[in-house]
């Protein structure tokens, strides 16, 4: 009674594929970051080809490696029998022999190794700049100068391992396409020693879960919508807003419980600013500034709960720079000193606007001085 051949997921053969290749860059990644301050980079190839050596040969004594024991894999050793040539299955598939092993590691690292190194040298050597020969003859002439013929080989050595590399990339592409149509062999090598992977236990059943896949799409979709919404949020603000509503809350419990005393918490807004007595040319910000720049900054910070970022005087003149003045009484000041002072106080009040420090009213507006105007006191 012949038994009934078992189809091997393509899947799980690409995936545990993709899985051992990500187990040895992690270890390579790790590996050469602690090495690298010893033996430096030149060795980087080397390291890989040790490392792989590693891998392939405990994985093909076991028969199984990291990725296809995930997937429920092993490799084992087949050969076509009579009748089964479509299937391609045996019965009783073999342990992989010491000869399959020692040739397996030998094709599948040494070429990858020898390709590299002969690929770095041509191009530290310079011979993809080398020019080309104008027929396959002058290769051979002798009436053509040595170092040139020796160019012209250089240049051909560089073409002919450009075509190869083309025509291995093909058969690797076709290869592909063949494993996709019977899914028996992942690679030529494979193909070429009689290598394939079945299942390690032919009763597991195949399990498809997609709870790490939905996990995985919901946290990019929160992602993404983070990453379009927060340029939108000011950060200080919403910070400003919590804290104003928390002391809000805290003012509404104490005048609840203390409702039979008075209202003592209004406070009664000055005629005047700080600075009226100050001339018109003069800035009163800067003048803040030169004379107790230590307390401008402190109340400066004690304004803003955030952490403002008050500039601190330069020079000492307090002389208006590019005059500006305001709409409430028509003092002036420096235009840099009044936006810098505005935009600090939009950051850290919510409800009040930025008051006048000559007389003490709301700046509804700002223009440049003509020349001609004169504060309204």
């Amino acid at each position: 009674m012949t038994q009934t051949p078992h189809q091997i997921s393509r899947v799980n053969q690409l995936d545990a594929e993709l899985l051992d290749q990500e187990l040895q860059s992690g270890l390579q990644f790790n590996l050469s970051n602690a090495l690298t301050p010893i033996i430096g980079i030149q060795y980087h190839p080397e390291l890989s080809l040790i490392l792989r050596s590693l891998i392939l040969f405990l994985s093909l004594n076991r028969s199984v490696s990291y990725g296809s024991q995930l997937q429920n894999l092993r490799w084992s050793s087949f050969e076509p029998t009579l009748g089964c040539e479509k299937s391609g299955w045996r019965s009783t598939p073999r342990a992989l022999s010491q000869t399959q092993i020692k040739a397996y590691i030998l094709l599948d690292i040494l070429p990858f190794y020898l390709h590299g190194r002969l690929r770095d040298y041509m191009l530290t050597s310079t011979w993809a700049d080398c020019p080309p020969a104008p027929s396959i003859s002058s290769l051979f002439s002798s009436t053509i100068d040595r170092s040139r013929r020796k160019r012209y080989w250089c240049r051909f050595a560089w073409d002919l391992s450009t075509i190869l590399e083309r025509i291995c990339s093909s058969c690797k592409l076709a290869h592909f396409l063949i494993f996709l149509y019977d899914g028996r062999y992942r690679s030529i090598l494979e193909r070429f020693l009689g290598i394939r992977l079945v299942y390690a236990s032919s009763a597991t059943l195949r399990n498809v879960s997609f709870e790490f896949l939905n996990r995985q799409l919901v946290w990019e979709s929160i992602t993404d919508f983070l990453l379009f919404i927060l340029p939108f949020i000011n950060v200080r603000r919403l910070k400003l807003r919590l804290l104003q509503a928390r002391s809000t809350l805290i003012k509404t419990l104490t005048r609840s419980s203390d409702s039979s005393l008075p209202d003592i918490t209004t406070v009664h807004k000055p005629t005047t600013g700080p600075y009226s007595h100050l001339p018109h040319t003069a800035c009163p910000i800067c003048t803040s500034k030169l004379t107790n720049p230590t307390t401008s900054l402190a109340v400066a910070n004690a304004n803003d709960p955030l952490g403002g970022f008050p500039v601190l005087p330069s020079s000492t003149d307090s002389s208006v720079k590019v005059a500006y003045e305001v709409g409430c009484c028509g003092g002036l000041y420096c235009y840099h000193c009044l936006v810098s002072e505005i935009i600090n106080w939009r950051e850290s009040s919510l409800d009040r606007r930025w008051e006048c420090w000559r007389c003490g009213n709301v700046v509804l507006s700002i223009q440049r001085w003509d020349g001609q105007k004169k504060m309204n006191h």
